[in-house]
């Protein structure tokens, strides 16, 4: 019992410290509160706060999953779309609520969130002998869904107005102008595929 106290006594501690900016720590202070504290303590609660994120992550996905019957977890920032009109609010809280928490990254928080949410209702991918389980997962995606994503990123690329000098200056231009006319008659045409979807980034 004793150990558990000072865990939580420990663990409030590194809370205050994480909740100030590093130039305004009392270095005395902080030094004194972890006198008789070990490096390996502080490492079994970061292990034990990752742990704690992780399970946050998929409980949150699990409950966007009751929530709402869209796949919101693949509705692009700023995308304009039924589904992300129902789901921007959503994320925004979110955003919202971890930034008031002072979370580092709620970003990438919430792709992790989006990750389990599809994962949850779709099934996770498959994981590879190395257990990395993203070179099978990208292989176990519907021929459509491959096809769309990855023709999608090349429309993206093609279209960016911030790429527009660089692609004008490549000695293929006329053949990536061709590609790009391409491109976009399958997604629009051949897959139905609403090209607003890709008006903007992630």
């Amino acid at each position: 019992m004793e150990n558990q106290i000072d865990n939580i006594l420990l663990t409030d501690t590194l809370a205050d410290m994480g909740s100030v900016a590093a130039n305004k720590i009392d270095i005395a202070e902080m030094t004194k509160a972890l006198a008789d504290v070990t490096v390996p303590q502080i490492v079994d609660l970061v292990a034990e706060a990752a742990a704690v994120e992780r399970g946050a992550s998929v409980a949150i996905a699990l409950k966007f999953n009751e929530q709402m019957d869209i796949d919101w977890f693949d509705c692009k920032y700023r995308e304009i779309s039924d589904e992300n009109k129902i789901w921007e609010p959503v994320r925004s809280e979110l955003s919202k609520s971890l930034l008031a928490k002072q979370h580092s990254n709620p970003a990438q928080f919430i792709k992790r969130v989006k990750a389990h949410g599809r994962g949850l209702r779709h099934g996770y991918p498959v994981e590879n002998s190395e257990g990395s389980g993203q070179e099978d997962g990208a292989k176990n995606r519907a021929p459509f869904d491959r096809v769309e994503q990855e023709l999608g990123k090349l429309y993206k690329y093609l279209n960016n107005p911030s790429n527009d000098e660089t692609i004008k200056a490549d000695p293929q231009f006329k053949k990536l102008s061709k590609a790009n006319e391409s491109i976009t008659k399958i997604l629009r045409d051949d897959l139905g595929i609403d090209l607003n979807r890709y008006s903007s980034a992630d």
